[in-house]
């Protein structure tokens, strides 16, 4: 077998988008798979002023946690370029967005900003963990093969 070449190692390791209902807003939205750098900025975004006396860590805002996971995670469906290397989609053969191009919907301090209603927060809270399951979901198509896989196949 070849090596792969740079194209195909991106394609696998692009990250991934879901359409999810988000019961905040009554309708489907657009996220996107966090980069390492996204976990990161929502790390930095969510610390607060304050700290744990017993361990002397600084405490995280939940707020703001799930204002900037939210943040990094929700994407502008209509924004976007397509892929310039010659995929296809195989079940309708359109070339399909690249994520990395699509435009968040919203800045950490904007969502940071909503009012602070029960069910607001709670919409929030659930869009962020859906955000964070697919970042932490194992990519169940494509991907690079272990040699034990390859030897099964």
């Amino acid at each position: 077998m070849p090596p792969l070449s740079r194209e195909a190692i991106l394609a696998v390791v692009a990250r991934r988008e879901r359409a999810v209902y988000a019961a905040l807003v009554g309708g489907d939205v657009l996220i996107r798979e966090l980069s390492r750098p996204d976990f990161e900025a929502s790390q930095a975004f969510a610390e607060s002023e304050m700290t744990d006396p017993a361990t002397g860590r600084r405490l995280v805002d939940l707020w703001r946690w799930h204002a900037a996971l939210v943040a990094y995670g929700l994407m502008d469906p209509a924004s976007g370029a397509p892929y310039d290397d010659g995929r296809r989609d195989p079940t309708t053969g359109q070339v399909p967005i690249n994520p990395e191009t699509r435009t968040p919907l919203f800045t950490p301090e904007e969502i940071a900003a909503w009012p602070a209603r029960a069910a607001i927060e709670d919409g929030l809270r659930d869009l962020a963990q859906a955000i964070l399951d697919l970042s932490d979901d194992p990519v169940s198509d494509g991907g690079l093969s272990t040699d034990a896989n390859r030897d099964a196949a």
